[in-house]
Formats: C-alpha cells, sequence, structure tokens
C-alpha cells in the first residue's frame, strides 16, 4: 500500500487482546528479566482492551515485533492514564527495548516518559501527540474531514450531538477541530455535547443519545446528526436510533471498525473516517526497532495515519480497495 510505505519512508477488533495484562498484572511481573536467551523485549500499552480501533493497532505491533525477532508484553490500561503511566514504569523496571503506547495524550505521561528517557528506552505512540521522550507519533485524529462532510450533508443547519471522550487525544483534537470547524463554516449549527466513559463507551453513549432524542423529536430541526470521536460512541447512538426506531439522524465517527463499517454499509450510520490502523501499528514497530538500533537516538517527528472517508455510496469501492478492513480482527 502506497500510503503505508510513506509512513515508513519517514521513519485486535475485539473485546480484549489474547495474553494482555493489567498494569497491576504488569507491575507484579516487573522483576522478570525482559531478555531470555538474549532476545530483546518490548512493550506494548493499548489504552483499552474494549476499544477496537487501539487493539488493531496492537495487535499488528506485536505481530511486526515478533517477526522482528522481539519478545513482546502486552498491557492493558483499561482507559486509565495512571495505569498506562504504571505500566510505562513497569516496563522500564523490566528492562524491555522499547514501548508503544496507544491514545494517551503525551502530556498526561510525564512521569511515564521520565522514567523511559532516563532509562533510554524509545517511545513510540498512536495519537498521544508529540513531546519530550518520544521518538515518532503517529497522528490520527484529522478530525476536519468528518466535520466537513457533516456540515455538507446538513448545509451548515441543524441540531448537533457531540459524543466525545476527553481522556483521549484524538478525541480531543476532534472536538477542537469540530469546534473550529463549525465556528468557522456552520455557526449556524446548534451543538449539545456530551462526554461519554471509558469503559462502558457504548452503554454511555446509547444513554446520552436516548436523552437527546428525547428532547429533540423528529422533525424539530432542520437537520439532526450526532458526531462521535470513535465509533464505539456512534455505534451506541445507532442503538439508541434502532430502539425508538429513528432513521432521521445521521451518524458521524472516526476509526472504520468493522463493525462501523457494517453500520455504514446498512445505513445506520452516514459516514466513518477509516484509519489503516493495522499500517499504524507495523510502522510504530519498524519506528522503534530503528530507533533501538541506533541506540534511542531517533529524532522525534510525527505522521499522519493514512485514513479513507466511508459512506454508503462509496462502500463497495471502499471494500474492493481495502478487503480486510471489514474483518473482525
Amino acid at each position: 500500500m502506497r500510503l503505508r510505505h510513506a509512513l515508513v519512508s519517514v521513519i485486535v477488533v475485539g473485546v480484549g487482546l489474547a495474553g494482555c495484562t493489567s498494569a497491576k498484572d504488569a507491575q507484579s511481573q516487573s522483576k522478570s528479566p525482559a531478555t531470555q536467551s538474549g532476545t530483546k523485549t518490548i512493550g506494548l500499552i493499548t489504552f483499552s482492551g474494549t476499544d477496537p480501533s487501539a487493539n488493531i493497532v496492537i495487535s499488528s505491533a506485536k505481530k511486526k515485533a515478533q517477526e522482528l525477532g522481539y519478545s513482546v508484553v502486552v498491557v492493558d490500561a483499561q482507559g486509565q492514564v495512571d495505569q498506562a503511566n504504571t505500566a510505562m514504569q513497569n516496563l522500564v523496571q523490566r528492562k524491555v527495548s522499547g514501548i508503544a503506547i496507544t491514545v494517551f495524550p503525551v502530556s498526561s505521561l510525564a512521569a511515564g516518559l521520565m522514567s523511559a528517557k532516563q532509562a533510554g528506552i524509545p517511545v513510540v505512540t498512536s495519537g498521544g501527540g508529540m513531546g519530550d521522550g518520544v521518538a515518532v507519533n503517529v497522528d490520527d485524529s484529522q478530525g476536519e474531514k468528518v466535520t466537513q462532510a457533516l456540515i455538507d450533508d446538513n448545509k451548515g443547519a441543524g441540531n448537533v450531538l457531540t459524543l466525545t471522550y476527553l481522556g483521549g487525544r484524538p478525541c480531543q483534537l476532534r472536538l477542537a477541530s469540530f469546534n473550529d470547524t463549525v465556528k468557522a463554516k456552520a455557526p449556524n449549527l446548534k451543538v449539545d455535547r456530551q462526554a461519554i466513559t471509558v469503559p462502558g463507551q457504548v452503554e454511555s453513549a446509547t444513554s446520552a443519545t436516548l436523552a437527546w432524542l428525547a428532547a429533540h423529536p423528529a422533525g424539530s430541526a432542520p437537520n439532526l446528526s450526532v458526531y462521535a470521536c470513535f465509533d464505539d460512541p456512534a455505534l451506541g447512538a445507532v442503538a439508541a436510533l434502532k430502539q425508538t426506531k429513528r432513521t432521521d439522524v445521521k451518524v458521524y465517527s472516526f476509526n472504520g471498525v468493522a463493525p462501523a463499517l457494517a453500520a455504514v454499509k446498512e445505513g445506520t450510520m452516514t459516514a466513518t473516517l477509516w484509519f489503516d490502523q493495522a499500517a499504524v501499528g507495523s510502522t510504530l514497530v519498524e519506528v522503534m526497532d530503528k530507533s533501538i538500533k541506533a541506540g534511542g537516538s531517533s529524532a522525534s517527528t510525527q505522521v499522519p495515519a493514512p485514513s479513507v472517508l466511508v459512506t454508503k455510496a462509496d462502500y463497495d469501492s471502499f471494500v474492493a480497495a481495502h478487503p480486510t478492513a471489514t474483518k473482525a480482527g
């Protein structure tokens, strides 16, 4: 894939990951050696075992790492930034050779990053942003693409419910982009905001959407839409629409996991911005491998994740070009 090679040149869908430990479990193993028979170990920290998109990144990263001869430790931070910091510190104690982490803002990982930097361990992130001690960030925010689609479809008018998660940097950036784009291009849109919880993001979004739908009956506005910062809340919104038999609300989202793509195909979700998260995972490890071999001296950089906006109209052509995207893992 050309986009994947462009990423490399600059340098599990499911409820959980097999063999994935919690930060607490990792701590209990912190005195274990990071090498066996000379094999180097890397640590992979997934945002949450309930986040399919992050788990695709981690699953792909694990596969690439094993292909390159590394032993792999996978830790589930369970959506908690304190557990992510603990996991990084424990992996440093285990003397891993590199660490990859998803979603959490780098600005919230000061303790973990400091520990890794002092130990000379390179850190790469998907969606976390740039910062001291980070070798590379793969940017998967790109909120303006989905926001513009929503504005165009609704002719800049109507009511929108935003479902966001303030603890994840991609969601933070997508919401900021939404706010800026709406202010500049669609000031007549009326926006209601709702933060969702992780874990429990689908259920949280379903409850929020049901309450919003009750306050916004069919015909109450020229257009009604839901803007979710990733697919799980969007699928929660779709569940609420099905429960209330509402077909007048458009739903927009990010990541393009298999259930979201299925919802686009059936017309219950209007659009999702698909990211090639498998390519992201491989790229993270390839960059990490280069940094490890360079003695941790890799330059800090940021690259965009390859993406495609998928709608019902172009679903078939998208699947033809990306036949594995609709598979669950």
